[in-house]
């Protein structure tokens, strides 16, 4: 999962993805799906929306943080597609 987790997840043209108190919003044609990924729920991750993209980043290099950016990674790639 580490691999996965190390590619920023790109939004195509017409996706928006924003964070707001602890919640990951991705706006699309089709609909507008969230998820939580506030330091409660995933302490191991940081979760930042850049210029055309979301990059998932781990805060500590332990197995924790290596699955939990691989799982936020893989759920947020499933939300925009």
């Amino acid at each position: 999962m580490s691999r996965i987790g190390k590619r920023p997840v790109v939004l195509p043209k017409g996706v928006a993805a924003k964070i707001d108190a602890g919640v990951l919003s991705v706006r699309g044609p089709k609909g507008e799906l969230k998820l939580p990924v506030g330091e409660e729920l995933y302490r191991a991750i940081n979760t930042e929306v850049s210029e055309g993209a979301v990059v998932v980043t781990r805060r500590e290099e332990s197995r924790l943080g290596r699955t939990q950016q691989g799982l936020v990674r893989a759920l947020v790639q499933n939300m925009v597609v």
